[in-house]
């Protein structure tokens, strides 16, 4: 207390306006700011919904009949099989084609000696693939992405959930007097949500 009353009287004046100045500084500050809260915040996402259908002759289900070719002569296509897509769900659709397990062969003929050329009713070009190929991995169709709502009509030719299908046997395969076979098998498509590339 001494101490400050030996103080010159110019220096406890100016301590004394600092003091004032930092306390009217805060109580303005304090008088204008303010908060606001958002409360009980919660996010939620949609459910993507990939249904990817066939259409089996009577409707659009998860399995449709397959083609038979008959009297195929090695180095002709035969007939196109047609068939056609639904995409039921919420999302785009990337297509692809595989098959699950090797068909029995005869003697005469393997899994390269027979193409599956897709076509779909859009302007990209036709996907060969052979029945090795098929076997090994997924093989891309044209005309993706297979949009929501997408759905095949019979006789349309505009339309990109319309598709086709031909089949190839190798001219390099012998026909002597027996004709060569390719068992039973399936074709399994499966439709993905198109990867979104980053810029």
């Amino acid at each position: 207390m001494q101490a400050i009353k030996q103080l010159n009287p110019v220096i406890r004046a100016v301590a004394v306006i600092t003091a004032v100045m930092a306390l009217a500084t805060g109580a303005t500050f304090a008088a204008l700011s303010d908060s606001a809260t958002l409360t009980g915040n919660t996010i939620g996402t949609a459910t993507a919904n990939a249904n990817l259908l066939l259409w089996d002759g009577d409707s659009f289900e998860p399995a449709a009949p397959g083609f038979e070719v008959t009297d195929l002569v090695p180095g002709e296509e035969s007939e196109p099989f047609n068939f056609y897509f639904k995409n039921d769900g919420n999302i785009e659709l990337d297509l692809t084609a595989s098959v699950p397990v090797l068909p029995e062969l005869s003697d005469g003929i393997t899994a390269s000696d027979v193409t599956l050329t897709f076509y779909g009713s859009c302007d990209d070009a036709p996907v060969p693939a052979t029945l090795a190929a098929l076997i090994a991995g997924d093989v891309e169709l044209p005309c993706n992405p297979l949009e929501v709502g997408a759905q095949g009509v019979i006789g349309e030719t505009d339309n990109d959930a319309n598709y086709w299908v031909t089949v190839t046997v190798d001219e390099s395969v012998a026909l002597d007097e027996t004709s060569e076979s390719v068992g039973a098998f399936d074709i399994i498509f499966d439709g993905v949500a198109p990867v979104v590339e980053e810029s």
